[in-house]
């Protein structure tokens, strides 16, 4: 019997007509299949609670600096440029001003030929037409289909958690509330004049923003010479503005936003610091990974500082994320086998516990180790010890991802956990980070631990994929995949005592979430780091940072 194709199945559907004698016009699907992203329950760990800790207020796609400036601008004119400013209004400001921003932006002469500086440009799928056609004048249009833009998705959080924007309804006093978002205070309204200093004498703000008339591409060329993403650097004190509101607190801000203003500055002194390592770092989340690992590991005893608490947090973070991937691959490598080689009378639990540790243990490593399902889990790990022990973790990885076999899977995770430096000798944070557990899975410190006591069984290379593919795989897909409904996103589930196994697309989990790329364009937005034309070299002002961040 050949695995469900769910996903083929639903296509064929669509592009299959419906009538009204096959279906009732009253009767509705409710369930929606889906490929879903993070079947286990791991990239979900760092996304709502690692991350909010080390690098609070930036999410993975709010990536470009002078969009905070710009949504602050925005919120600054939007009452003079409508009759009823209201949250709807509000929603056809943005997202019209974004679609015009975009593409003077898309079209500038002196970075739109550089793919990195068109990166995160909102409403870049939508001025695909006009960026190819170059228009005498642009129809007006608006950036996405969902409600308030790209402000909405990916601006409007880190705004608020900046204390820039207080959203609708937020109490402004004892008596009223904001009747849309509004600027928060003073602060806020400084960086919206920054942006306004730099169009203010622009055709665009002065006579279209807001309007219905096409707008003349002179107009939009102007635009972009006067305030592109890429004319941030000549845009000093709006770039010190955006500086100080990513990395300092207002004299009147709690203690919470004083913290979080303090890890920023940190993480971000702390990229800028591994660019000194590994100048890749800034375009290869592989490069920045390792340095990060290497950065904790070579951390002296005793060593309290606030440079050594950041490198111990950010490198524990760093070896989550090696886990996390190499337990995707032998999710992989698990739903691979059930689709593959299903038995007549179908996969039974512990049928499929003891195929897998059979099928899946034996093979060859990337490292040449010939390994059975027979051979004691311990030997191996000692083989693998000797065979890796000037090998990178992040080459351990890549050789992984390349073969998606379980034994370099394995290979990797038993070496990770052996390099893993005395939690008792490190800074408090690197515990802090590397216990933090999800709803399903277990953080890196404890998957250490589970495995160090499984080892104490002296189990086989069959016995410990078996109990990898039980704990890791089966038990958290199946309760991840039900919080999800109606979103139908199971590769797998238990039908009837069976275990019933999904045609499904490969997942690659470990690489999506690191906040790598607004942290390397934000610090490069801000002046912080450039390219010399030989690779990444950290400025005097990303020098200063430093400083600042790592005074004690």
């Amino acid at each position: 019997m050949q695995a469900p194709d769910l996903w083929g199945m639903v296509a064929a559907m669509a592009a299959t007509p419906r009538t009204e004698a096959a279906i009732p016009a009253w009767i509705e699907s409710d369930l929606l299949v889906a490929i879903g992203r993070d079947p286990l329950g791991l990239d979900a760990i760092a996304t709502y609670r690692i991350m909010p800790e080390l690098l609070p207020g930036i999410l993975q796609l709010s990536r470009r600096a002078r969009y905070f400036s710009f949504f602050a601008y925005l919120l600054s004119v939007f009452r003079s440029h409508v009759d009823q400013p209201t949250m709807r209004t509000l929603d056809q400001f943005i997202r019209r001003a974004e679609y015009e921003y975009g593409y003077a932006v898309l079209t500038c002469e002196r970075c739109s030929d550089d793919a990195s500086w068109r990166t995160g440009v909102l409403g870049e799928v939508r001025l695909r037409p006009a960026r190819r056609d170059r228009p005498a004048a642009l129809k007006r249009g608006l950036s996405v289909d969902t409600t308030l833009g790209g402000y909405g998705l990916f601006y409007r959080s880190p705004l608020q958690a900046l204390n820039v924007v207080a959203t609708e309804d937020t109490p402004l006093d004892e008596t009223h509330r904001a009747p849309h978002d509004v600027l928060a205070n003073s602060r806020a309204r400084e960086l919206a004049a920054h942006f306004a200093a730099a169009v203010g004498g622009t055709e665009w703000a002065g006579r279209y923003l807001g309007g219905d008339d096409p707008v003349p591409a002179r107009t939009l060329k102007e635009l972009a010479d006067a305030a592109c993403l890429c004319r941030l650097d000549d845009a000093k004190e709006e770039r010190e503005a955006l500086i100080a509101l990513f990395t300092t607190a207002t004299t009147e801000a709690p203690p919470a936003q004083r913290l979080d203003s303090s890890r920023r500055l940190q993480g971000l002194a702390h990229f800028l610091e591994i660019i000194g390592r590994a100048p890749a770092a800034t375009t290869s989340i592989y490069a920045w990974r390792q340095a990060m690992w290497e950065a904790a590991v070579a951390l002296g005893l005793d060593d309290h500082s606030t440079r050594a608490r950041t490198s111990a947090a950010w490198g524990a973070f760093a070896a989550r994320e090696v886990q996390t991937a190499a337990v995707g691959i032998i999710f992989d490598a698990a739903c691979g086998l059930g689709k593959s080689k299903r038995p007549p009378e179908g996969w039974r639990y512990r049928t499929f516990l003891a195929a897998a540790g059979d099928a899946l243990s034996a093979g060859t490593t990337c490292t040449g180790i010939k390994i059975t399902a027979g051979d004691k889990t311990r030997a191996f790990a000692g083989r693998t010890a000797q065979v890796n022990s000037n090998r990178p973790l992040e080459w351990l990885l890549g050789q992984a991802k390349e073969s998606r076999l379980v034994p370099d899977a394995l290979s990797l995770l038993l070496e990770l956990c052996r390099r893993l430096p005395d939690a008792a000798s490190m800074p408090p944070e690197w515990r802090q980070v590397a216990s933090i557990d999800g709803e399903h899975q277990d953080g890196l410190l404890h998957f250490a631990d589970h495995l160090s006591a499984h080892l104490e069984t002296d189990p086989t290379l069959g016995q410990t994929v078996s109990w990898l593919v039980r704990r890791y795989v089966l038990s958290p897909h199946e309760q991840v995949a039900m919080s999800k409904l109606p979103r139908h996103t199971f590769r797998f589930r238990y039908d009837a005592g069976e275990l019933v196994f999904y045609q499904s697309p490969p997942t690659d989990l470990g690489d999506g979430i690191l906040r790598h790329e607004p942290l390397s364009l934000i610090t490069r937005d801000l002046g912080l780091w450039r390219d010399d034309g030989k690779g990444a070299v950290v400025t005097a002002r990303g020098r200063l940072l430093i400083r600042e961040a790592f005074a004690t």
